[in-house]
């Protein structure tokens, strides 16, 4: 019967026989941690016992569970057929994240932009364009990122700059409070673009993490305000 090592490292020895050569059983592809929306968080590694990659469902089955917290995971990787008996359990940390709706308004032209899907239901019906999914932020960071409504214009702006919010307010703009917030790993970040149209009077502002959407609008004379904040890359 063959007798099997394995630990906590991504990397499984197999012992045929006490006295044959270690053969490596591999799993890779699975993160430390990932960011959670809507779906479960459900890893997918890869399995690989020398150079033949292991087939789920024939030679393993892996399930899921998740803490009651919802921010710890665990993947229990069991072999079926000549892997019965090697069994692998890994864990990984789940950071919650929201889906950033998109909504336009085709009489205004302006743009929003919420967590919520109540809210974004709400404004459909109204006759606002739902436009997907704008970007994924983290459900919370040490970087808010703050809603203003300009009662006069009828528009919203969202500024992670307190001292922006705080001058918006003194001119007549009403704080609606934290919108979402900002990654504070810039790094492995996704960077969200702010421009600015000179020209309208309402949804002066356009934010977007699609760098391509933001290149032409600045060659159709919107103005390039840099970065406004940072998504997550829920790929990562």
């Amino acid at each position: 019967m063959s007798q099997f090592n394995y630990s906590t490292s991504p990397n499984l020895t197999i012992l045929e026989d006490p006295d044959e050569p270690d053969y490596d059983y591999s799993v890779r592809g699975v993160a430390d941690s990932y960011w959670q929306t809507d779906s479960t968080v459900e890893p997918k590694p890869v399995l690989k016992y020398g150079t033949y990659a292991l087939k789920e469902g024939k030679d393993y089955t892996i399930t899921y569970k998740t803490d009651a917290s919802g921010t710890k995971g665990t993947m229990t990787i069991k072999g079926k057929g000549i892997f019965a008996g090697v069994n692998k359990t890994v864990h990984y940390k789940i950071k919650p994240a929201d889906s950033m709706k998109r909504l336009y308004n085709p009489n205004s032209g302006e743009h929003f932009y919420t967590s919520s899907e109540y809210e974004k239901s709400s404004l459909v019906r109204l006759g606002w364009r739902d436009e997907s999914v704008g970007w994924t932020s983290p459900k919370t960071s040490n970087s808010p990122v703050y809603r203003l409504y300009n009662p006069n214009a009828g528009d919203h702006h969202y500024t992670k700059n307190a001292s922006e919010k705080d001058m918006l307010v003194s001119r007549g703009w009403r704080y609606e409070g934290v919108a979402f917030y900002s990654n504070d790993d810039q790094k492995n970040g996704v960077p969200i673009y702010r421009q600015y149209n000179p020209n309208a009077k309402s949804g002066a502002h356009n934010y977007t993490s699609n760098r391509a959407e933001h290149d032409r609008l600045v060659r159709l004379g919107w103005r390039d305000e840099g970065i406004a904040w940072y998504g997550v890359d829920t790929t990562k």
